[in-house]
């Protein structure tokens, strides 16, 4: 009987060893699955990461190429208008203006009376010295008498001339005050500022107007090299206006620069009769327009490689994929081209686009052109 007990329990013991076996490989199966997936992972991963650095390598930029062509477009030079005569006046002395005759706008011709400040005590100082002087005058006449008489010695007669003298020097120093009392117009024009009001009190050196005479106007332009030569003093040149499209004014060159600045460039000064109904105003933005006496063939390459600033333009060269910083020289500018004056040969490749993702030696690759 107890052997018929014991073989149902060992079978039932037997059962539950199995499931644990089966249970067990299938954890170990799962797990050495995962394994591989997450080795495959890795492995795309890396070769993923692997494709990006070398895509990465290349810079795409969009690149030109420097060219020879001729120029057939008019130079144009541009700047802002300025008066002929802009000038501040200033105080050259102090006291209570008593007297204003002109304000802001007004036209006021040469010498005319601006404004008045008080002027009692150089007026009292005028009187003293002119009496003083006038005593010293008839001092050295008697002097001069007796000496001729031999009642005065010639050091006496001396010292009487240099007593006139010096009284006559302090009679024109106080008149001089008194003079500066009286603010005027030193030349004609329009009172484009004023800075001081009726009661005021001024001290030497203060700005008390601002006089602009527009009747004759200058623009200053830069002009490159490649073209200075064609300016001329007494040359005409058009100017046109932003303000007035339509209408076309005549300039002449007055002067050019002997010397070239920094970029190169030499200034050039223009003049504009200004007529009296003429609505032409100083701070204007101007364009000067210079006829080309010939056609002349250039160094050119696209405005959009240019890199930083014009007074230190730079380009990318690239040559073997490799785009190299490059400084250079420019001229004139077109909407978009510019001269090259140096830096650069005909047929070299400059990067026109992409150059914010670029230092010196970095590898790229054309996307155009």
């Amino acid at each position: 009987m107890s052997n018929d007990t014991t073989a149902p329990s060992n079978k039932k013991n037997g059962n539950k060893t199995m499931k644990k076996i089966i249970w067990t490989a299938a954890i170990v199966a799962l797990i050495v699955l995962a394994g591989f997936k997450l080795n495959a992972n890795q492995e795309e991963t890396k070769a993923e990461a692997a494709l990006s650095e070398k895509v990465s390598e290349s810079i795409p930029v969009d690149l030109g190429t420097a060219e020879l062509e001729t120029l057939k477009d008019a130079y144009t030079a541009s700047g802002s208008l300025e008066a002929a005569v802009d000038i501040s006046i200033v105080s050259e002395t102090q006291g209570t203006i008593i007297r204003l005759l002109h304000k802001k706008g007004d036209r006021v011709r040469k010498g005319e009376l601006l404004a008045q400040v008080e002027s009692s005590a150089q007026n009292a100082e005028v009187l003293a010295m002119r009496n003083q002087f006038k005593k010293a005058e008839a001092d050295l006449k008697r002097a001069q008498n007796m000496a001729a008489g031999g009642a005065m010695t010639d050091q006496q007669v001396e010292q009487a001339d240099l007593a006139m003298r010096n009284g006559e020097a302090q009679l024109k120093a106080a008149e001089d005050k008194l003079r500066k009392t009286s603010i005027t117009a030193p030349v004609s024009g329009y009172i484009n500022d004023d800075h001081v009001q009726l009661g005021s009190y001024i001290n030497p050196g203060m700005a008390m107007f601002q006089l602009v005479d527009i009747s004759t106007l200058k623009l200053n332009v830069k002009v490159p090299e490649s073209r200075v030569l064609e300016m001329s003093k007494g040359k005409a040149v058009d100017i046109t206006l932003k303000v007035l499209p339509a209408t076309t004014f005549t300039g002449t060159i007055i002067s050019v620069s002997m010397k070239a600045d920094d970029a190169l460039k030499y200034d050039t000064e223009i003049e504009l009769k200004n007529e009296k109904d003429s609505p032409l105003k100083a701070g204007m933005y101007a364009v000067a327009n210079f006829k080309e006496q010939s056609d002349k063939t250039f160094l050119t390459v696209g405005r959009d490689a240019l890199v930083g600033s014009v007074k230190a333009p730079q380009v990318y060269v690239v040559r073997d994929s490799i785009a190299r910083l490059r400084d250079v020289v420019i001229g004139q500018m077109t909407a978009d081209k510019m001269v090259i004056e140096s830096g650069l040969e005909a047929g070299d490749r400059v990067v026109l686009s992409g150059q914010i993702n670029l230092t010196d030696s970095t590898k790229v690759r054309a996307i155009s052109h």
